[in-house]
């Protein structure tokens, strides 16, 4: 099977990291969401004119995220990903 690596577009401020990934021809229930503590993977399948590829994202976070906190949705053919971010206590 092929795999490709979609289209994801990241960006991050003082709260959150925010990251969207484009998954044409993609229905919900092929799409797999892991994160960990320093990194986030997406995978899975999708099916288009009897042809089945496969993608795969791995997205490297920073330490201060509140993984418990995040939050995720798919809709319009965009995986949209919210994670929020502890702030840093820098030093004196």
């Amino acid at each position: 099977m092929k795999y490709e690596h979609p289209y994801s577009e990241i960006s991050t401020n003082d709260k959150e990291i925010k990251i969207n990934i484009k998954l044409p021809n993609v229905q919900k229930r092929n799409i797999n969401l892991k994160i960990y503590q320093k990194s986030l993977e997406v995978d899975g399948i999708k099916k288009k004119g009897g042809k089945t590829t496969g993608f795969y994202r791995n997205i490297s976070l920073p330490e201060n995220v509140l993984l418990k906190k995040a939050n995720a949705s798919f809709k319009k053919e965009t995986l949209k990903i919210r994670i929020p971010l502890r702030k840093l206590i820098s030093p004196p």
